[in-house]
């Protein structure tokens, strides 16, 4: 008895839509979107869930007419393996084809997703002739428009950036990082603002500044111009913000990979920070609540040099081992 492979995939896409397939078909399914999505070191299309149903419905279709005159029992004796297979090998060219076929709503914004994992540095550039330099564990999103807006604005959604940004006094430039609207015309400047560490920070290197945070009802302005050598952070648990001139030259010292800078730290987020810069898991045990700050200049050192570093300037003893580094406060 024949299967008709129309009706094969239409009920197998009704029942993943309304999610009634098993677990393991479902998991195919979604495994390859999300391959799509968050492939690395690719600007990426970031899709509403509409739009990744229609796009879903198109792809296939696709698989149909490769496969029509397919005896559709044969596919089936190969399992969804065999089908998922088919998705990946179409499915750089569908996209390509859909999205210049302009298949997404209008009104439906549409991202270049730029993205670095513990341990890792990346440079990249806008199309504007604008430079970001992302440190690692940042995500940053792009509008496919950016160029065409009337207002060049990207969203930081985690992370800490460098930006040399190219004036256009015509369009301002403008950076979204969670509550927080960072405005400028053409500058360099330093944006740092990590899961966890409840602080926004902002260090200017040429130029001027304006940072604002949203309210709720209004807009609040922090700063209506931050200049050269003036940073200012804001600590979220406390809702208070700090203006100071410092040497910004060393916040932005990881750009070039020279050292890494931390200021004023305790032992948690520094443990965070060196996971991140050697991609290496670090375990903080403090025993108690960790009070002490901190600020200390990590040069071009391993894993192993740091934690020694670490250990002469605080005290702290520590750990290592070839997986993990634990901090810990006490004998």
């Amino acid at each position: 008895m024949k299967l008709n492979v129309q009706k094969f995939l239409s009920d197998k896409l009704s029942k993943f839509q309304h999610q009634q397939l098993g677990e393991e078909q479902t998991r195919l399914i979604n495994d390859w979107f999300d391959e799509k999505e968050a492939a690395e070191d690719k600007p990426q299309v970031l899709l509403s869930e509409p739009s990744k149903s229609e796009l879903r419905n198109q792809l296939f279709s696709e698989i149909v007419k490769v496969i029509g005159k397919e005896n559709a029992r044969h596919w089936y004796q190969y399992g969804w393996l065999k089908i998922a297979a088919l998705l990946f090998a179409i499915s750089t060219i569908s996209l390509i084809l859909f999205i210049r076929k302009d298949s997404l709503n209008p009104n439906q914004v549409a991202y270049q997703i730029y993205q670095t994992h513990n341990g890792e540095v990346k440079k990249i550039s806008l199309p504007d002739g604008s430079f970001v330099w992302m440190n690692a564990a940042t995500l940053i999103k792009v509008p496919q428009r950016f160029i065409s807006l009337k207002i060049r604005e990207i969203n930081l959604e985690h992370g800490e950036a460098f930006f040399q940004v190219k004036r256009n006094t015509l369009k301002p430039f403008q950076i979204k990082t969670g509550k927080f609207l960072t405005t400028v015309l053409g500058t360099s400047f330093n944006i740092r603002s990590y899961p966890g560490e409840k602080n926004y920070q902002v260090a200017v290197s040429t130029g001027k500044v304006k940072v604002e945070k949203t309210e709720a009802d209004s807009d609040r302005m922090l700063s209506s111009g931050l200049v050269k050598g003036e940073i200012l952070e804001f600590n979220e648990q406390i809702n208070q913000k700090v203006i100071k001139r410092g040497n910004t030259d060393n916040l932005m010292a990881w750009t070039t990979g020279k050292y890494l800078y931390l200021e004023d730290m305790d032992l948690l987020q520094i443990g965070k920070a060196l996971e991140r810069r050697y991609g290496f898991r670090v375990e903080v045990r403090t025993g108690r609540e960790e009070k002490n700050k901190y600020t200390i200049a990590f040069g071009q050192v391993g894993i192993a040099g740091a934690a020694q570093q670490l250990a002469l300037e605080t005290g702290i003893n520590y750990q290592l081992t070839n997986q993990l580094l634990i901090i810990k406060t006490g004998k």
